[in-house]
């Protein structure tokens, strides 16, 4: 969810069921688009849908059509679980710290100790890489790791709040939102916006600007195509609170790695503080997160009368954003893995 960092995705599920029992007997709602899409796909997520300082929750796989659902974990702060790029492997945050298993949910070993870890993002060639908050610093960092035997390494300056990292499928590239002016007393920022460097944390450049659209000056959730060649990302307002003075939107868009072809896949149509008042359900987006094939971007959505749910569209921008299954909510950490075909 786009707001504050105590909602945001280093400490959040990464893919929910809306409750325990999850929608294992629901049934979607047949689709015009032909060939394959993401509802052939096998999703792995978490549930109950939660915030960090719920205690229980677990991981499980699921065909994206609600069919073979299999609990993974116990229900010991389990979260933002990711696959690999091959498909046979997870990794998940297990009271913050990264765990691995196999996609069956046998052989699980810890990979990181006392890191405060979240959100692992992991490279075609295995490197491992994921944020950290310091709570001496009150600061989010980026750390990297080659192997899973091997030292992490920090990668980003303990200065700068930078969070929801994301490595490139190739491993060349990290594309991660910085916190701009943060402000650890009062946990403020002026803005958030996306930036890209190598995975060595050499140069870094900023792709998105408070003056790139002034009715969606910040930018959250970056996700890398299957390719390495485009970022899919939230482009709205972050402003959160009892006092918020804009509207809740929330659009979904695509830009180049290197800061040009931005262009939005989704028009937010909410006027007021909440994305939930939604005509259009499907138009504001969030979280955004790739198939495999890099033909589709799934994200989260709402609107008036249909809650909080998962939604897919075209990634070349054609068509209309279509619902992914009633009950299951892809909501909290954009920028992972959390389906294979």
């Amino acid at each position: 969810m786009a707001s504050a960092f105590a909602h945001r995705p280093l400490f959040a599920c990464l893919l929910a069921a809306s409750s325990a029992g999850g929608c294992g007997g629901l049934t979607p709602a047949p689709t015009p688009m032909s060939g394959v899409n993401p509802r052939s796909g096998v999703v792995v997520g978490t549930e109950p849908y939660i915030w960090a300082d719920n205690p229980t929750t677990h991981v499980f796989t699921m065909n994206a059509d609600g069919s073979d659902k299999k609990i993974l974990t116990d229900d010991d702060g389990k979260r933002t679980p990711t696959w690999t790029c091959d498909g046979r492997q997870i990794y998940y945050v297990s009271n913050a710290d990264i765990w691995v298993m196999n996609a069956d949910g046998s052989d699980k070993r810890q990979v990181t100790s006392g890191m405060r870890a979240s959100a692992p993002s992991v490279a075609c060639d295995g490197t491992l890489l994921f944020g950290s908050f310091s709570t001496t610093t009150a600061k989010a960092t980026i750390w990297i790791q080659e192997a899973t035997s091997s030292a992490p390494r920090l990668v980003s300056n303990e200065n700068n709040f930078d969070a929801a990292a994301r490595i490139s499928p190739d491993g060349t590239r990290i594309v991660f939102t910085r916190y701009l002016d943060f402000d650890p007393q009062t946990a403020t920022d002026s803005a958030r916006e996306i930036f890209v460097m190598n995975r060595d944390g050499s140069s870094e450049r900023q792709l998105t600007f408070t003056t790139d659209d002034a009715n969606a000056p910040n930018a959250n959730a970056p996700a890398w195509s299957p390719d390495s060649t485009q970022i899919a990302f939230f482009n709205g307002f972050e402003e959160t609170g009892p006092d918020r003075t804009t509207p809740d939107v929330r659009n979904l868009a695509v830009i180049n790695p290197d800061g040009t072809g931005k262009r939005y896949l989704t028009h937010c149509d909410v006027t007021t503080s909440s994305i939930t008042d939604s005509r259009s359900p499907g138009s504001c987006a969030d979280d955004p997160n790739w198939a495999p094939d890099g033909k589709w971007i799934l994200y989260s959505s709402a609107g008036v009368g249909v809650g909080m749910n998962t939604y897919f569209i075209a990634a070349d921008g054609s068509g209309t954003p279509d619902e992914l299954l009633p009950g299951l909510l892809l909501f909290g950490n954009g920028g992972g893995r959390p389906m294979k075909y």
